[in-house]
């Protein structure tokens, strides 16, 4: 009875080890994933998906300082500065020479690989669009990967890549903060103003395979540029603009009409930005509050049908309106992300909040589809 209850109390003892252990790992930089898991995508080793942040145990340690999540595949850059991979079923713009056998492709992308093109490139930043990833490193190569068509890799052409290249159309500009688009021009989302190129092939007219300079931004010193399905927003040191398409108000200025170059968010004058996301439908950025010096209050505009928008019975809002929420529980943000119908916010506090639709688990807490607050 006694060596049994010594073993019983070694056993306890060497989970709590393990416990702490495992806590101390996680504190030095991990990556927590939580939704659908169809393709991988959360890097657990299978294909369940989760309706809790669960930690990816082989990222405990790592030191993780970025992570980009899209579609079906997510990325991880860690302090070394290297780049992490996972889901996509294998096949999608993954970076990696996809040479394995079939028996070995499973366990490749189920958990997270390391994209070795990207050795030694000092990334710091990954980004994902629906087929194609880019990179950037420390010191301002653009790297790009994945489908090609429609020019979204800006490589000058319409091929695919496997691996990590790095995009070489910038030209030798002397400016700093410029901005350069490509891709599908359609919406104006390019912000060239051009609706389509001449002296081309038929097919390829409406898209702009290699980086152009935006001409009405030349003279802005640009901080920040979001992405979204159709829109675009951007960040100077004394405006917002955006511009693509204006369907649902997602641009924030009033109406529905299509920008085919920055246009100025008027709402924003004389606000100091500090952080701004794209959607599908909505967009959402963060404004300083003084006397706070790195966080504030958060304002969303667009369509939110799931209740993105976070402004209670709201669902459309054609300029920014305040998420009165944060501020009736005093919680000033530093950080904010947009998925296509949820968003999440990092408080200076360093909580974590979500909101929207919670399809798939996507917000992290079991609530229904009716409960978008």
């Amino acid at each position: 009875m006694e060596e049994e209850r010594l073993r019983g109390i070694a056993y306890t003892e060497d989970l709590e080890a393990e416990f702490v252990l495992n806590a101390d790992l996680e504190e030095r930089g991990s990556v927590y994933a939580v939704g659908s898991n169809n393709f991988g995508q959360l890097g657990l080793g299978d294909l369940i998906s989760r309706p809790f942040f669960t930690v990816l145990p082989q990222t405990r340690g790592m030191g993780v300082r970025h992570v980009a999540a899209g579609t079906s595949i997510s990325f991880a850059v860690t302090e070394d500065h290297d780049v992490y991979v996972w889901g996509g079923a294998g096949t999608g713009p993954m970076g990696l020479n996809h040479s394995m056998s079939d028996e070995t492709e499973f366990q490749r992308f189920v958990h997270p690989q390391l994209v070795e093109d990207l050795i030694g490139e000092e990334c710091v930043q990954v980004a994902v669009g629906s087929s194609h990833s880019s990179a950037v490193s420390k010191g301002g190569d653009c790297y790009v990967w994945g489908y090609g068509k429609c020019g979204a890799l800006g490589l000058g052409n319409f091929k695919n890549q496997l691996i990590p290249a790095v995009v070489t159309g910038f030209g030798d500009t002397d400016q700093i903060k410029t901005v350069f688009t490509w891709g599908h021009v359609a919406d104006g989302r390019l912000g060239l103003g051009a609706r389509e190129r001449v002296g081309v092939p038929e097919d390829e007219r409406f898209f702009f395979p290699g980086p152009s300079l935006l001409t009405s931004l030349r003279d802005e010193f640009v901080t920040q540029i979001a992405c979204g399905a159709q829109h675009v927003l951007a960040v100077t040191l004394t405006t917002t603009f955006s511009w693509g398409s204006g369907g649902g108000g997602r641009l924030g200025h009033g109406d529905n009409k299509d920008r085919w170059r920055p246009d100025p968010i008027t709402a924003l004058n004389n606000w100091h930005v500090m952080d701004i996301s794209a959607g599908v439908w909505h967009s959402a950025f963060i404004v300083l509050v003084p006397p706070l010096k790195d966080a504030g209050w958060v304002y969303t505009w667009g369509s939110g049908f799931h209740g993105q928008l976070g402004q209670e019975d709201g669902t459309v809002s054609m300029t920014p309106n305040l998420v009165k929420d944060f501020c009736a529980h005093q919680l000033s943000c530093k950080s904010i992300q947009c998925g296509s119908h949820h968003n999440a916010v990092i408080t200076q506090q360093g909580e974590l909040y979500t909101w929207g639709s919670n399809k798939n688990y996507c917000l992290g807490h079991q609530i229904d589809e009716n409960h978008v607050e």
